[in-house]
């Protein structure tokens, strides 16, 4: 069984905050050794790298920081219906087989080659 000391999560008070200052907040959470949770229906909090429940479906998913910064970086190349345009023609499987392999210095590389090349 675990102690209380480790179940208690801190939850941020996420719904009035956009997920890019969210994801900034989280971070901080991190920094200092606080766990966290992220309880929405909106998939780009993932990029935080969180616990994160999805109070559409009830499922829980613990999110790795690198896996959190990968799934911004696949947003990068396929874009998102918000705020960011992605590259015209790349689509979830044609980003995932981009990326896939890579450490996250190196994606980066392959978004500014894939970027370079259509401008």
């Amino acid at each position: 069984m675990l102690s209380l000391e480790i179940m208690f999560l801190n939850i941020m008070n996420v719904y009035q905050f956009h997920d890019d200052t969210t994801a900034i907040e989280a971070e901080q959470y991190r920094r200092e050794g606080k766990l966290y949770t992220l309880i929405t229906v909106d998939k780009d909090w993932q990029q935080a790298g969180s616990i994160w429940f999805n109070i559409s479906y009830g499922s829980v998913r613990a999110i790795s920081l690198s896996d959190g910064i990968r799934f911004f970086h696949k947003q990068l190349l396929t874009g998102d219906t918000v705020n960011i345009p992605g590259i015209p023609k790349v689509g979830t499987k044609k980003a995932e087989k981009a990326l896939k392999g890579l450490t996250l210095l190196e994606e980066i590389d392959v978004i500014n080659e894939m970027k370079t090349s259509i401008f």
